[in-house]
């Protein structure tokens, strides 16, 4: 049943997910993740919480709200994926057909974040960041 929401999702988003997400969400579907440092490209340290899920009732912890939320916001073929303990978002983006995630400072917290920049790359692949939750293993 899964795997059928998220060829929906996907249909409904206009872009594929990268295989690996794919399979997290097949297998996890989201999840609180353990205390970990992650660095981001301006130095500033963050904590991932939680990875969103799919079809999780249209809540704060729902990938189609936050999808709907962001979708002004950030470009093409981004998704917010999950959060820290505060106002800062996680987004898959792909770039030069390239995934990568990011730090979105939703609501300014770094005092380098403003209207033109509050978005940056943080120091865990994709996969990496998937672990944080209950240590998953792509496989």
């Amino acid at each position: 049943m899964i795997n059928t929401n998220i060829t929906l999702f996907e249909e409904s988003i206009g872009f594929s997910l990268p295989h690996i997400y794919r399979q997290f969400l097949i297998e996890k579907n989201g999840g609180t993740c353990r205390s970990e440092t992650l660095k981001t490209s301006v130095g500033v340290d963050v904590l991932a919480n939680v990875l969103f899920s799919l079809n999780h009732s249209k809540s704060a912890l729902d990938l189609e709200t936050w999808y709907e939320e962001c979708l002004e916001d950030l470009p093409e073929r981004s998704l917010v994926i999950g959060a820290d303990s505060g106002s800062g978002l996680f987004v898959l983006c792909e770039i030069n057909d390239k995934w990568k995630v990011y730090y979105y400072d939703y609501s300014y917290t770094f005092p380098s974040s403003d209207d033109n920049e509050n978005t940056y790359e943080i120091d865990k692949s994709l996969s990496e960041l998937l672990a944080l939750c209950d240590d998953w293993k792509a496989n």
